[in-house]
């Protein structure tokens, strides 16, 4: 396989030549474990690994734009909540790093292929790079490891950890974003059902006070036909101070003066 130097398989337009690169890339990343396993973890990274210009940086913290493009679909197809919780205990240094082994091949590979996880959601330095190979791909233990890269076992392991930590934080934060934006969604539909149900309550409230209002108003225009031939014939006058007259009565001294007027001219 021939590249130039340099090479970084993002400025290449979509031509064969990335295409025949990619499928290179994953077929070599399937095999590191097989007949390539000899093969030395940092010459690995010159095969399949990505420069970057953080290189050499352990610290560099992840672009958060970049991380927000994660579809959580996609990840959770390779790594569920129960393995998220023991990566965190790991990160957490709650356990051991033999209880998360089994889930360090599936993240070299996400991280490798930059299928689910797109280049810039985790910096690796170079080293943490041919680490994760070397573990991750090639399925090497630490001593191992040390003769590839000339390091201790002391400093391989804080590596590990701090690389894992890196993953653990940006799975973590896609699996919190879509939790927040269900938990949104189910606020917003419980309060426009609550909603719903008090515009139907009232609305419920209105038509019944309106029924009744008309109820009542029919059974007093019943009742006033009813008993229409008992009601007096009872009309109140206001007086100038304020003195109620009943009409009745003026009616009765009217008609008496009158029939009496009539009697003397008789």
């Amino acid at each position: 396989m021939i590249r130039p130097l340099n090479f970084q398989e993002d400025d290449v337009e979509d031509t064969w030549i990335k295409t025949y690169y990619s499928d290179f890339k994953k077929r070599l990343l399937n095999l590191l474990g097989y007949e390539f396993r000899a093969m030395t973890c940092n010459l690995a990274f010159q095969f399949i690994g990505q420069k970057n210009m953080h290189q050499g940086q352990t610290d560099v913290q992840e672009d958060q734009a970049i991380i927000d493009t994660i579809d959580k679909t996609k990840l959770e197809e390779h790594i569920s909540v129960y393995d998220l919780k023991r990566l965190d205990s790991y990160a957490k240094n709650m356990v051991d790093f033999h209880l998360i082994m089994d889930l360090v091949p599936t993240i070299a590979k996400l991280f490798f292929l930059k299928q689910v996880l797109p280049k810039g959601s985790v910096n690796l330095s170079y080293a943490q790079s041919a680490i994760l190979i070397g573990m991750g791909l090639q399925f090497k233990k630490v001593e191992q490891l040390e003769k590839d890269l000339q390091l201790n076992s002391s400093q391989i392991l804080p590596l590990f950890n701090k690389m894992m930590r890196k993953f653990n934080k940006v799975i973590k934060s896609v699996f919190e974003r879509e939790i927040a934006k269900e938990i949104d969604q189910h606020k917003q539909q419980s309060k426009n059902l609550i909603l719903k149900h008090t515009e139907e309550d009232n609305d419920q409230g209105d038509v019944k006070f309106v029924t009744d209002l008309q109820d009542e108003k029919l059974e007093f225009i019943k009742e006033k036909l009813k008993n229409k031939d008992k009601i007096p014939s009872v009309i109140t006058v206001q007086g100038k101070r304020g003195s109620e007259v009943n009409t009745a009565q003026l009616e009765q001294e009217h008609g008496g003066k009158k029939s009496g007027k009539k009697a003397a001219k008789k």
